[in-house]
């Protein structure tokens, strides 16, 4: 599809239409996606046209622009990788209790816990909050990075404002794992691994302050702390099984975040 760039952006506008729907949660200036709701193929076609053409215009504002919305979508599950590298949409995180088994479990890096999962206040003069998605663990440039669980490397990317380089990884147990502000990255999509194997030497690229591992984990592409799974000064899982509940989860999360935004 050949789209000129007021195309590009109006299709960006009618694929943002089914997030609408969707459960969302405003604090400050920051908006939380709380549910999800799968996009159609046809809304993954607008988006990539959308960029496709921004790329061949130049135009880094709009391709900046599908970037974060798409980022967004994957944030709050409405997208994901297949095996093949390939963007897919995604359902809903199912009801009630999912057991997930994660006794394969190997540390990813090895250090202190330099930054917690949970609502951060922006460091600026507008009262607003932001979610880190994740843990940074503290290490030294050069060190090296392993994959937390077997599974297969669903992408690999470099973002310069926020992860830097960085590795998504899909594991059988139904968990994803990312891992930011490598130095670089010694894997490629679609590379089945063991848990434990190297995956990228360590660093600081991105939006760092110094080297450290930024560690995600998501069930459906939703930001489980992962401090809930492992116990990380002493390198071993609390037990071999999580109990994932979406509703527990998202409700446990929005009360972070309003008690973060009363104290401020």
């Amino acid at each position: 599809m050949n789209l000129n760039l007021q195309s590009s952006l109006l299709l960006i506008t009618l694929a943002a239409t089914p997030v609408a729907s969707a459960d969302i949660v405003v604090f400050g200036n920051d908006t939380v996606v709380t549910d999800t709701i799968p996009l159609q193929p046809s809304d993954l076609d607008k988006i990539i046209s959308a960029m496709t053409e921004s790329v061949r215009q130049q135009d880094t504002q709009v391709l900046n622009t599908t970037l974060d919305y798409m980022g967004s979508l994957f944030d709050a599950g409405f997208i994901g990788f297949n095996k093949a590298g390939a963007l897919f949409s995604k359902g809903k995180a199912p009801e009630g209790d999912v057991h997930i088994n994660v006794s394969e479990f190997v540390m990813p890096a090895r250090g202190p816990i330099t930054s917690v999962f949970g609502p951060r206040k922006r460091k600026s003069k507008r009262k607003t909050i932001r979610m880190h998605r994740g843990i940074d663990i503290g290490i030294k440039k050069g060190d090296i990075i392993r994959a937390a669980f077997p599974g297969y490397v669903a992408t690999t990317g470099y973002d310069k404002r926020g992860y830097g380089y960085y590795i998504i990884m899909s594991h059988p147990n139904g968990l994803q794992t990312l891992y930011a502000h490598l130095d670089s990255i010694t894997v490629v999509p679609t590379t089945t691994l063991k848990a434990g194997d190297p995956i990228a030497i360590g660093g600081s690229s991105g939006n760092s302050t110094g080297p450290h591992l930024h560690f995600e984990t998501r069930y459906c592409a939703l930001p489980i702390n992962p401090e809930d799974i492992i116990n990380f000064p002493a390198g071993k899982i609390h037990s071999a099984t999580y109990i994932f509940n979406k509703e527990k989860l998202l409700r446990d999360q929005a009360a972070a975040v309003e008690s973060v935004s009363k104290a401020q």
